[in-house]
């Protein structure tokens, strides 16, 4: 701003427009300013080559400049922040997550970084947690009810008050007696059995959310009650409920637990719908993409459960940025125009899909980025690629006899996918038995679940060519494609 007026005669006001277009980095602002700047240079009899070559250096630092003192501040503070999150690594990510908790894809990554440092988040729970992240030990963090969708800071700070004023809550009906439900409403205590912050009170998720209404009915009744001032004839205030529990509900299946928790939390914490596919797919993708050497654009596959999508209008048409997590990591999917519309009925939230394009580095991220040229549901992809599966069958475990096992077959003959047995007697002694050609099957889900239900969860093995996507490799980055493998 000095050199602005003493060189070109800037009044205080247009110094400070100077210093604004300079630091928002506005190329159409610093081109008028040049103008500005050097016509009031002439007018101080300033040699037009020195003004010219000293706004240059202004217009340079505008591209991106850092002051000194900046930079050293800055580096003052990561090395204090270094050594913090060495030294005080829970404390340093209780910290970090309780400032980002807003930002769902940061608290992703921070949570990636606290398995890194073998420091365990901790599920919110009601008789334990605080409005922020907080450190129970060197190594764990109790999950921040602050981070929960659907739940206001005030409502969480009186239920940190009432807990330490009168207890830990026993059970779902006794929560809503002891606080008031001008603060506890129906849809705050969905959101709090949702994210299992309710878990540890006696009922499974699916029995409280029945419960909610009549938890809530007795809440309002002793309100009533306490108001007209009537107590029970042990002058005890309180009002009991009758029975106290309603009859039990079965439990959500795993699916259901995870979106839940995904609804209300934003991302899945006690497991991850990826897994249940993980062993099945780590060997055909990339699933450590953003940790590979991506200087140069390469080739890939990357398979990962969608959590959200950007659509974008182009000049040639709709394109779409899909991002896949795969719990460990997240990476964007670039869809333009004709992919975008190719695809565009596998593109729902929560499904699992499958990219295969061109990998490349996201400087604005630091993990990675793929132009996708083809995408895959799991039953496409086992389509395209699956070549046979082996049923790991254990004597004694699996209550089900060979007859039982050709019936399930029967129904899927006619397919490409091979079928072995990996039979295991309780002596221990081990066989192999590959069917014949002519039992060759169709992957349909349906047969897989019998299959797991019959068997055991994991008992199959898949053994997938992932040569065969090869094909649908951009021809430009240089790419090695695997060999078939096996899992």
């Amino acid at each position: 701003m000095k050199i602005a007026q003493s060189l070109a005669g800037y009044t205080l006001g247009g110094a400070d427009l100077l210093r604004k277009a300079m630091g928002k980095k506005l190329p159409d602002e610093m081109a008028k300013q040049r103008e500005t700047f050097m016509t009031g240079s002439k007018e101080r009899a300033i040699d037009s080559k020195i003004a010219e070559s000293i706004f240059d250096l202004m217009d340079k630092f505008a591209g991106y400049g850092f002051n000194k003192s900046h930079s050293a501040a800055y580096a003052l503070v990561s090395y204090h922040t270094a050594w913090l999150k060495a030294h005080y690594p829970a404390a340093f990510m209780a910290a970090t997550l309780s400032a980002d908790m807003d930002n769902t894809d940061k608290v992703v990554t921070l949570l990636a970084d606290c398995k890194i440092l073998d420091v365990s988040v901790l599920p919110p729970r009601i008789n334990h947690s605080y409005y922020s992240f907080q450190t129970i030990s060197e190594n764990e963090v109790s999950y921040g009810l602050g981070a929960l969708k659907g739940v206001g800071q005030g409502v969480i700070e009186g239920i940190v008050e009432e807990r330490q004023s009168g207890g830990e809550y026993r059970d779902l009906f006794e929560f809503c007696q002891r606080l008031s439900m001008k603060k506890i409403n129906k849809r705050t205590l969905e959101a709090l059995i949702k994210s299992g912050a309710m878990d540890g009170l006696g009922l499974n998720r699916a029995t409280m959310m029945a419960s909610i209404p009549a938890a809530t009915r007795a809440a309002d009744q002793q309100q009533r009650d306490q108001l007209a001032g009537q107590h029970d004839m042990f002058g005890v205030e309180e009002v009991s409920i009758d029975g106290g529990v309603l009859e039990d509900v079965q439990e959500w299946s795993d699916e259901q637990r995870l979106l839940a928790e995904k609804e209300t939390l934003g991302l899945y914490l006690t497991g991850h719908p990826y897994n249940r596919f993980a062993a099945e797919l780590n060997r055909v993708c990339d699933h450590d993409a953003p940790a590979m050497d991506l200087s140069k654009p390469r080739n890939g596959v990357f398979a990962g459960i969608m959590v959200a999508m950007r659509v974008l209008n182009t000049r040639r048409g709709k394109m779409a940025f899909v991002t896949l997590d795969n719990a460990v990591h997240r990476v964007e999917v670039s869809l333009f125009s004709d992919r975008f519309n190719e695809f565009f009925s596998k593109l729902e939230k929560d499904n699992l899909l499958v990219a295969v394009g061109e990998l490349s580095a996201d400087e604005y991220t630091g993990g990675c980025q793929l132009r996708a040229e083809k995408i895959f549901d799991i039953e496409d992809l086992r389509r395209e690629s699956l070549v046979g599966l082996e049923l790991e069958w254990v004597e004694g475990e699996a209550e089900t006899g060979a007859a039982d096992l050709r019936d399930l077959l029967d129904a899927y003959r006619g397919g490409h996918v091979a079928v072995n047995v990996h039979y295991t007697r309780a002596s221990g002694e081990t066989g192999r038995v590959r069917f014949g050609d002519g039992w060759s099957i169709r992957p349909d889900q349906e047969l897989l679940q019998e299959l797991e239900n019959h068997f055991g969860t994991g008992c199959i093995h898949y053994h997938y060519d992932s040569t065969s996507l090869t094909r649908y490799f951009p021809a430009k980055p240089a790419y090695r494609p695997r060999t078939a493998v096996n899992h």
